[in-house]
């Protein structure tokens, strides 16, 4: 396991990769426009007069883009980031070796299986489900994903056997298939090799 600390934030590997952070530029004027959070008690002051510290709610993060250069990952191998941070909004990389296959993910299976004889089809927006409850991997709100990645649609509803999306499931997912839950913090090596990648993350 490698871990580096830069400006607040701590990236960890799962195996012996090597770490450098080549930029970290925040973004202070990048706030979500339906971000509501400075209306309400848990801004800083909300709207009386500013206050030193924020201490009536959780910190919001700023957006800040980050450049990190991974040696050597193993396949598999993950980075965690961790600290001044609560989710990485986008990942895209760069592969170093002229061989390289890429695949880099953020998202995990989550032990719950598609459990409806006929499928998951692209003309439904509800499936029973079975294996593991949903309710421990998922949340109102969150991105549903298969087994690729490919996001299956957004949970409107869900219980510890059914899954309700906001609209009809944009690919199938077949009977017995896992469902995969995004990882907000981490990202592993799925090439099958072992590589060396400069990640571009946007994390807020």
């Amino acid at each position: 396991m490698a871990t580096k600390t830069h400006r607040g934030i701590t990236y960890t590997t799962s195996s012996s990769a090597a770490i450098d952070v080549l930029l970290d530029m925040p973004l202070q004027g990048g706030v979500d426009q339906d971000e509501t959070t400075w209306l309400g008690s848990s801004y800083p002051g909300a709207l009386d007069s500013f206050q030193p510290r924020q201490t009536d709610g959780d910190n919001i993060y700023n957006p800040r883009l980050l450049v990190v250069h991974v040696s050597t990952m193993a396949n598999d191998e993950t980075l965690t980031l961790s600290g001044e941070c609560s989710e990485i909004m986008h990942a895209s990389c760069q592969w170093a070796e002229s061989n390289a296959a890429p695949g880099l993910s953020q998202h995990a299976a989550s032990g719950t299986l598609i459990n409806d004889a006929a499928h998951f089809l692209t003309s439904e927006a509800t499936t029973a489900v079975d294996g593991t409850s949903a309710l421990t991997n998922f949340s109102v709100g969150d991105y549903l994903l298969n087994a690729e990645g490919a996001i299956v649609g957004t949970i409107k509803s869900l219980t510890a056997t059914s899954i309700t999306l906001e609209a009809n499931a944009t690919v199938q997912v077949n009977d017995d298939a896992a469902l995969h839950y995004r990882t907000p913090l981490v990202l592993k090596n799925t090439s099958g090799t072992t590589e060396s990648v400069t990640l571009l993350l946007l994390v807020r």
